[in-house]
């Protein structure tokens, strides 16, 4: 009690110090879950200083911090919040509560192709696995039947990132190595390195930003092998994602398993008793069938497309259940337990949580939330229509699936990258006020934001933006008159403006 005390005491002598705000301000006062916010004010890096949210049932969450400063504390509105009260403490002292409204995701509304091949532009065959790096919004790709990996700008520009177009199995320069039937990508932007489930091979290749390619785990004979390296043994490997400590962990189609690989190599069984089937339980005994996609969540659960099972797996605590699905090939929405998948292919999470999946056998994007599954796009007839009613539009065996802002989908049999995109909903700035002279960075905040596709317009002039996220901008405020401007953002999904949003204030 003494030492918590205490931190309130310093906390509050901090907050009164001249030139930074008495009052902590919670910027925005409403926001989606996985939304970043902010706490202003000072003293916030003092030890003991969280934020909790209201959670359902009276309870309170703790909010992750993903930046803390003296003046500035930014958090993510944690999975499970609801509305109600958000509250700075100090141990387990609160110094400010503030009242905070848990908003839904922006809705979908429009489908659009960022790139597709044509008889006379061979640009993409088969594409799968996609995964879209920040803030760029470079979309990079396993070009399947090109045995390449290609980044898709914003533009919808296509660049080659390795590979020579022919199957083979060649290390070294991005532009001689040679892959065979690629099937997946993932970035780890902590160590700027890019694995790619080389399934032809039977290997997890590395790209490194230098451009060199190199075989980081597996020995390439399709074998089923634990161990480090080029000693551990694959079979199809087709589905990547990467946890916080930046562990691969590989959905091993060929073997049946899902494997880890550490950032040094080390390759070690997950799931899978390696022979085919559909059994729940202790994680090494239970039973897959072709499993593809796999995704992780914040807390370290792993989710898997049992593609061969028509099903979906969740990984927690060392046991293997089934989550999703009847193990009925269909296409059935409702309670996660009675829907039907077919063929299930690359999933994600968004930052809600909410699990997003390229029904590849039913050309659908399905989401799964709070126990229920919905048909977010697609009819069920495979082909390529676009539009804003998203139950017209069509889709053929669609592999791999991406959130960033916008979903991203492989649509493998239509050899195209397809793009679902949001709303866009803006609801603060800070600062709100400047100096007329510009130069200053502006936080912007919101819903619906899209890497690489969203305007800023500051008044009427266009300026630069720097992506942050789904839910933060920002910008550099150019010089201007004294006077209010509006604030404008603009994506492929619509527009938002805030009145008046910000101050050119002469100078104290």
């Amino acid at each position: 009690m003494r030492q918590t005390a205490a931190i309130g005491i310093v906390l509050l002598s901090l907050l009164a110090v001249p030139g930074l705000a008495a009052q902590p301000t919670f910027i925005p006062d409403r926001a989606p879950i996985g939304a970043q916010v902010m706490v202003t004010g000072a003293g916030l890096d003092a030890a003991g200083v969280t934020v909790t949210f209201a959670a359902a049932g009276g309870g309170r969450l703790p909010a992750p911090v993903r930046m803390r400063a003296a003046a500035l504390l930014e958090i993510v509105v944690p999975i499970g919040a609801v509305s109600g009260e958000a509250r700075l403490l100090a141990g387990n002292t609160t110094i400010e509560s503030f009242a905070f409204t848990v908003t839904p995701q922006p809705p979908l509304v429009k489908s659009a192709t960022l790139v597709v091949a044509s008889q006379s532009h061979d640009i993409l065959k088969e594409p799968a696995g996609p995964f879209v790096a920040l803030p760029s919004g470079i979309t990079y790709v396993a070009d399947r039947g090109h045995h390449q990996i290609r980044a898709v700008l914003p533009s919808g520009a296509v660049q080659l990132s390795a590979g020579t177009g022919k199957a083979g199995f060649v290390d070294g320069p991005a532009a001689t190595a040679q892959f065979r039937d690629p099937r997946a990508v993932a970035l780890d932007r902590a160590r700027n390195r890019l694995y790619i489930a080389d399934s032809g091979n039977h290997v997890i290749r590395l790209l490194t930003l230098d451009g060199v390619v190199s075989t980081f785990a597996g020995s390439g004979r399709g074998e089923d092998r634990d161990g480090s390296g080029r000693d551990a043994g694959f079979k199809e490997p087709s589905g990547l994602t990467i946890d916080q400590d930046g562990n691969l962990y590989v959905a091993d189609t060929g073997n049946d398993k899902i494997r880890r690989v550490t950032p040094a190599g080390v390759v070690t069984t997950v799931a899978g008793a390696g022979r085919t089937g559909l059994a729940n339980g202790p994680a090494l005994q239970a039973l897959f069938k072709k499993p593809q996609g796999i995704a992780i969540g914040t807390d370290g659960v792993l989710y898997v497309a049992d593609s061969g099972n028509h099903v979906l797996r969740r990984i927690a605590d060392g046991l293997v259940t089934t989550f999703a699905g009847t193990g009925h090939p269909g296409s059935v929405d409702g309670p996660a337990v009675n829907a039907e998948f077919k063929d299930p292919a690359g999933l994600t999470l968004n930052d809600a949580g909410e699990i997003l999946l390229a029904d590849s056998g039913n050309h659908q994007v399905r989401r799964i939330a709070a126990g229920v599954v919905s048909t977010v796009a697609g009819n069920g007839k495979p082909g390529l229509i676009d539009g804003t009613v998203l139950t017209n539009v069509q889709y053929k065996q669609p592999s791999g699936i991406a959130v960033e802002g916008a979903i991203f989908i492989a649509d493998t049999n239509n050899d195209a990258i397809r793009i679902l995109y949001p709303s866009v909903v803006l609801t603060d700035l800070y600062p709100r006020t400047g100096d007329p002279n510009g130069g200053e960075a502006l936080r912007i905040f919101g819903a619906g934001f899209v890497p690489g596709q969203t305007r800023v317009l500051f008044g009427s002039t266009d300026i630069a933006v720097t992506y942050v996220s789904s839910t933060q901008l920002v910008v550099v405020t150019p010089p201007g008159t004294i006077g209010t401007r509006d604030i404008t953002v603009i994506t492929p999904g619509g527009s938002a403006r805030l009145d008046g949003g910000f101050e050119f204030a002469a100078p104290f």
